[in-house]
């Protein structure tokens, strides 16, 4: 679990490291892009995924060419993390019974 705090100092020294220009890593990004991936993912979601997502939407933020195919990649296997009944990160988990089907 990870609060906001934590979320938004983690996320800067991750934007700080990969963004070509420091001056676009600001509270202000930092704090929208941070609060964006715990209204996504929760913050109950493990700290590595809601980094993924965070830095993502970060990216959407600052980055004037788009965003390259390596983080939109590492964005959407986060997004699955906690989207798909079948990971261990899912927010919910799948109550249904299947049965077999005789018509089949």
């Amino acid at each position: 679990m990870m609060d906001l705090a934590t979320l938004i100092a983690r996320l800067s020294i991750r934007a700080k490291a990969f963004i070509s220009d420091p001056e676009l890593v600001t509270d202000e990004y930092l704090g929208i892009a941070a609060g964006e991936a715990i209204e996504i993912a929760g913050v109950l979601t493990d700290a590595p995924v809601l980094m993924d997502i965070a830095f993502y939407r970060f990216l959407l933020l600052v980055e004037q060419n788009g965003v390259c195919e390596e983080q939109f990649k590492a964005y959407q296997l986060a997004l699955k993390q906690i989207t798909d009944p079948a990971s261990p990160n899912a927010q919910t988990m799948s109550k249904v019974k299947t049965r077999d089907n005789p018509y089949q």
